[in-house]
């Protein structure tokens, strides 16, 4: 929630990785009784905090993650029982620590116990080189659980109530400063894969840090770190010669250019129309007659043709008109006798 509050920018300060693992371990004081008793060995029963000091005495370097049975140095069962036998101060014999550790064994095998493994590489080559996909896998596996099984309710001392543990993956840099990822894992089967691919943008040395955190129990948390090395340019790579083909294929043009192309095709097929349209249109003019009208709609002026073509239209019906008027005036028209006939007498 912190992670996606300050991508978005509804965070007024920056969220570091730091900050998430803290608000987790919260979380895991409140469920295992961190606050009451510190060290980690005070999640088992029977345990107070001189049993923990005696315990940490005999184990010498080991954690409660190497106690439980996770790690190169995992206890088996008989150096757990000795462990005890020195932790609660009794003999080996004892029907005491035999009832103890019984129900300590029973604590151990009910623990999310898990091992985290990360790899990091370019698929099908053995350098990384700037423009590659950097594929980063991760598995997690559980030690204590068997194939068909999953996991049960949190085993507390101080929470009364029934409760699943979540597990968080979170992918920072080495000082825990920087936050790439925060992630919620749903660790449930006995395996569980992952794999992350991101571009790689510049050369030189990419280190990161994953930490696998459980919110229920202190000690079991799991830190893999990752470097890779990555070149300007490859060294031990064949140059792949394509095909004309594929090079055909490669070039070829997204759905949304070939729309492009095509909305390009059809505005030039409606303009070729056009023209055809107004060829026809001029031809059509000439034929008629009207000289101005045709002018007119070379000069791509419509509105003008129009009127060019009624003007003319107008002129022709006026001026044909007249000519008939003159030619019926000059039929009806009477000339004076003396005109014709110098030699007669007027009789007015």
């Amino acid at each position: 929630m912190l992670s996606q509050m300050f991508r978005m920018g509804r965070s007024q300060r920056r969220i570091f990785a730091k900050t998430i693992l803290t608000q987790i371990q919260f979380s895991q004081n409140l469920m295992s009784g961190g606050f009451k008793i510190r060290d980690h060995f005070g999640q088992l029963p029977y345990f107070s905090e001189e049993e923990c000091h005696r315990l940490k005495q005999h184990l010498g370097k080991k954690n409660f993650y190497s106690f439980c049975g996770g790690g190169k140095t995992a206890l088996t069962k008989e150096e757990r029982a000795e462990a005890l036998c020195k932790a609660f101060n009794c003999s080996p014999a004892s029907p005491e620590l035999k009832r103890k550790s019984e129900e300590i064994e029973k604590v151990v095998e009910a623990l999310p116990l898990v091992k985290l493994t990360m790899v990091a590489g370019v698929t099908g080559e053995e350098e990384a080189c700037v423009g590659d996909v950097l594929t980063c896998k991760m598995t997690v596996e559980f030690l204590n659980l068997e194939k068909g099984q999953k996991t049960g309710f949190v085993h507390s001392k101080e929470y009364p109530f029934l409760r699943r543990d979540n597990w968080f993956l979170i992918i920072t840099d080495e000082q825990m400063l920087g936050l790439a990822a925060v992630e919620k894992i749903p660790l449930t089967d006995c395996i569980y894969e992952k794999e992350f691919k991101e571009r790689i943008q510049r050369p030189g040395r990419i280190s990161f840090t994953c930490v696998l955190v459980n919110d229920s129990y202190r000690g079991l948390d799991q830190v893999q770190k990752v470097e890779v090395t990555v070149l300007e340019e490859p060294t031990n790579r064949e140059t792949f010669e394509y095909s004309k083909y594929d090079l055909k294929e490669i070039r070829a043009l997204n759905p949304v250019q070939a729309a492009m192309i095509d909305q390009a095709n059809e505005d030039t097929d409606s303009d070729e129309e056009g023209d055809d349209e107004a060829a026809e249109l001029r031809k059509k003019l000439k034929s008629a007659g009207l000289k101005k009208a045709t002018v007119a709609f070379e000069k791509e002026e419509v509105a003008q043709a129009v009127a060019a073509a009624e003007e003319e239209e107008s002129s022709s019906g006026e001026s044909g008109s007249s000519s008939g008027e003159e030619s019926s005036s000059e039929e009806e028209e009477v000339v004076p006798f003396a005109q014709t006939a110098p030699n007669a007498v007027s009789l007015i």
